[in-house]
């Protein structure tokens, strides 16, 4: 695995109890997430990297629109797994049992100094 799918995978482990990950299958469906996690955030990449002068050549409208496209999908998989892995709140509890959970966790960092987004 990858140097940045393997931040991701340690990121997301060290955040679950112990045995959540103890079958194959569960192993392979997080190996897909921290694919489409990694691949989401290199489209995001280029997507921020996109000049707005670009967008007045030909084709240029185009090819962010096609980056936007592709990243959605790579968010839309990593969501879809981490709702087959339960690693959401909506895939672990009830609405009042969620809202009780994320109230009683503690601070995050925010997504620009975290280090599971794989930029650390």
């Amino acid at each position: 695995m990858p140097e940045p799918q393997s931040v991701v995978w340690r990121a997301v482990v060290a955040t679950e109890d112990r045995q959540h990950f103890r079958t194959r299958a569960l192993q392979l469906l997080l190996t897909d997430f921290c694919r489409h996690v990694v691949t989401a955030e290199r489209l995001t990449a280029l997507a921020d990297a996109f000049e707005d002068e670009w967008l007045k050549a030909d084709g240029g409208l185009e090819r962010l629109e096609r980056i936007l496209k592709m990243r959605d999908r790579e968010a839309r998989g990593a969501a879809d797994k981490a709702t087959k892995l339960r690693l959401t709140n909506q895939a672990r509890y009830t609405p009042h049992a969620a809202a009780a959970a994320a109230a009683s966790t503690s601070t995050y960092d925010p997504p620009w100094e975290s280090a599971c987004s794989g930029r650390a």
